[in-house]
């Protein structure tokens, strides 16, 4: 995922970012999106979630 984030993020300009850490807060994002999916989904639809997730990526 490391190698992945570095690629996304060099040509944007944020090539100094700590992908490392930003990895792991990908996967922490992704693992309670799933709980929030599982545990309240009228409340959090996938939809939603992959939409914020896109969001964040994206950043």
């Amino acid at each position: 995922m490391e190698r992945g984030l570095s690629t996304t993020l060099e040509p944007r300009g944020a090539g100094g970012l700590d992908v490392g850490v930003l990895a792991h807060v990908l996967v922490v994002a992704v693992e309670e999106f799933a709980r929030l999916t599982l545990e309240r989904p009228a409340e959090y639809p996938k939809e939603r979630l992959v939409s914020a997730l896109a969001g964040l990526i994206t950043v």
